[in-house]
């Protein structure tokens, strides 16, 4: 079948109220269809499923959900966190991003972020489940034995928010829980160093010799 009759094909089927099917990957694929919509019921709204299997199990699949989206009984359940990676990795080789690129993520997502937080599903991921996880990295060490950089946290907090970015894109999300995110350098859990504090005490002053007369003026008066 030709590219156009395909897109014929996905027309038809839209028109009558049949869903598409996407293509995501090997054996996984985004369902998308038509349902009412709850705020005017005069009025459909676009839905989406991801769904692994064959096509054949994809269109069956995309057959049940139609008929209860069109009785009105189908609640899509939110994906987890896992298969938004899934998906946003398909999605990234889809679009010819290179190898090491695709390589860099994978391992990003499958080593820090998917073990802790993959089974969560994506609109229960909060900005302080982000926070944690991303300060716990600091007191962990890497697989060469040194403890994470800034570099490198900061490098897992971009890609999650790209992540996120991209079901904020695919309308899966409303917001990122880790946009905006801010770390405070240094681990929060270990003790000052009173080295570093007396030093800073000692330093040279930075006020102008005029400055300096009316701060030893303003302390001799109170």
């Amino acid at each position: 079948m030709s590219r156009a009759d395909k897109k014929q094909v996905k027309k038809d089927r839209r028109r009558n109220g049949q869903g598409t099917i996407d293509e995501l990957g090997p054996n996984y694929f985004r369902l998308r269809w038509r349902e009412p919509d709850p705020q005017d019921l005069s009025k459909t709204r676009p839905g989406s499923h991801r769904f692994h299997g064959t096509r054949t199990e994809a269109e069956r699949e995309l057959g049940r959900i139609q008929a209860m989206a069109d009785a009105g009984k189908y609640r899509p359940r939110s994906m987890t966190l896992h298969d938004l990676a899934e998906e946003f990795l398909a999605d990234r080789q889809a679009k010819g991003r290179r190898f090491r690129t695709l390589e860099s993520y994978e391992d990003t997502l499958r080593a820090h972020v998917l073990p802790e937080l993959g089974k969560c599903l994506i609109d229960q991921v909060s900005p302080m489940m982000c926070f944690k996880l991303l300060m716990a990295k600091k007191s962990q060490v890497s697989k060469n034995g040194r403890p994470f950089s800034k570099a490198s946290i900061g490098d897992m907090q971009t890609v999650m928010n790209m992540v996120f970015n991209y079901a904020k894109k695919q309308k899966y999300v409303e917001t990122s829980p880790v946009a905006g995110l801010v770390l405070p350098d240094g681990d929060p859990n270990e003790p000052p160093d009173l080295q570093t504090i007396q030093r800073k005490l000692t330093a040279p002053s930075v006020l102008t010799p005029a400055w300096r007369q009316k701060f030893i003026e303003a302390a001799a008066e109170d």
